[in-house]
């Protein structure tokens, strides 16, 4: 109850502190650019693309449900759901719904999201570590905060390397997997030493070839990007030109303040944390929030929408078996 008190005064508070700037931010939305706005709209929606087609390649080459599908699959689960109650929970469990009718195993979904979950957050922080050393390099951190940006760069980018080689690597993977099951863990037996051994090999095969690896890693990290290039593309709607490295700082740090729990999409926290952060770079604070809120709407609101019409679209009854099962995988 706490929390839900404490996340309540915190969004309040942010709400007031950009109140002041809505006539200014409402008259600069006015005056915004229809081409760069459709611009942002194209880039978003090519996020959901890479998520899609990263979908696809998660679920197998013998889940033949057309890329049109898995587009409405991606904007249910990651544009409807991430606006929903314990995100992203709720967009997991309506994607599962729609490919188990639609003949896709529940084993192959759950690790399909399990690999789409590993993929995404690992584009992120690879984006938030190039994104903190180019902002150091270029002198943008304040003094003050250095130091902590030099050891969170450092930090995450050693964690980045030892995870991907113990998560993707089948040998290593097996190795940590067999130590986790020989650990002293209440209620474990020496069965499960196998067991998990056996999971993760299976796990690690559903990925394919290394080249799949890496076209599944380079369209993860093209969703964010692409939802960083929307947030750009608003911004100069409205008149503001940074580079784009300032931008990216903006970007990561909402993202990270998205991720407090009980608000959907950090509403109201990232309309305040983004204009403050452009605000810190020279950005008049009306226009910063006037380019949020474009980005916002083309980024939360719209892909919210096209999630419920997508759902209403799936809910229709399916003709014929859409999916077999996969054949073995191949081995990196």
């Amino acid at each position: 109850m706490a929390g839900v008190v404490l996340v309540l005064v915190v969004s309040a508070y942010a709400l007031f502190a950009i109140a002041d700037e809505l006539a200014g931010a409402a008259d600069a939305l006015s005056d915004a650019s229809p081409g760069w706005l459709a611009a942002a709209a194209i880039v978003e929606a090519l996020c959901y693309v890479c998520i899609a087609l990263l979908m696809t390649r998660l679920l197998g080459p013998a889940t033949t449900l057309g890329r049109s599908v898995m587009f409405r699959v991606s904007l249910v689960t990651f544009g409807l759901g991430s606006v929903l109650p314990a995100a992203p929970a709720p967009g997991f469990a309506m994607a599962t719904v729609e490919l188990r009718r639609r003949g896709v195993s529940v084993s192959r979904i759950s690790q399909a999201l399990m690999w789409h979950s590993w993929f995404n957050v690992r584009a992120f922080l690879t984006l938030a570590v190039l994104t903190g050393a180019v902002a150091l390099l270029r002198g943008r951190i304040p003094v003050f905060a250095q130091g902590a940006v030099i050891g969170a760069v450092l930090f995450t980018g050693g964690a980045l390397v030892v995870l991907s080689i113990a998560v993707t690597n089948r040998q290593v993977g097996d190795r940590v997997a067999a130590l986790a099951g020989r650990l002293p863990w209440r209620g474990s037996r020496p069965d499960d030493v196998a067991a998990r051994v056996a999971w993760h090999g299976s796990a690690i095969a559903s990925l394919g070839t290394s080249r799949n690896r890496n076209i599944m890693g380079a369209l993860a990290l093209g969703s964010w990007v692409a939802d960083a290039l929307c947030l750009r593309f608003a911004l100069i709607a409205v008149g503001v030109h940074r580079n784009m490295s300032i931008i990216l700082i903006a970007y990561v740090i909402s993202t990270l303040v998205a991720l407090i729990p009980l608000l959907p999409g950090g509403l109201g926290l990232v309309e305040a944390a983004v204009p403050s952060v452009l605000h810190h770079y020279g950005v008049p604070l009306d226009a910063a929030l006037a380019g949020t809120l474009a980005w916002r709407a083309l980024a939360l609101i719209l892909p919210a929408l096209a999630g419920l019409l997508a759902l209403t679209w799936l809910r229709m009854p399916v003709s014929g078996a859409r999916a077999t099962a996969p054949p073995e995988p191949e081995s990196g």
